[in-house]
């Protein structure tokens, strides 16, 4: 039987709500790659998805090394650098 993605993301807990994002966005990613054969379109309509996300939920600062990750993939050149910017200063961590 094939699992829709809840099915599949509530198989894997626990799960916090920034890993449920960040399972999301990978699938996202896979099926615009899928969908434009790895082009750079594809990765270009993901960035683009990603700064939109950002920006819906509120354009939170960066608290951690995987919202800094997906910070770092955005589109917008504001989010990656806040993103490398905690990657950065939390380097040893």
């Amino acid at each position: 039987m094939v699992h829709g993605r809840e099915d599949r993301a509530a198989q894997v807990t626990p799960m916090t709500a920034l890993e449920r994002v960040r399972f999301a966005l990978e699938e996202m990613r896979a099926e615009l790659q899928d969908d434009n054969g790895g082009t750079s379109e594809g990765r270009e309509a993901f960035a683009q998805t990603v700064a939109t996300l950002i920006e819906r939920v509120g354009n939170l600062p960066v608290a951690c090394r995987g919202q800094a990750v997906v910070y770092s993939i955005s589109a917008s050149s504001i989010h990656r650098e806040r993103g490398a910017a905690w990657l950065l200063a939390n380097s040893h961590a």
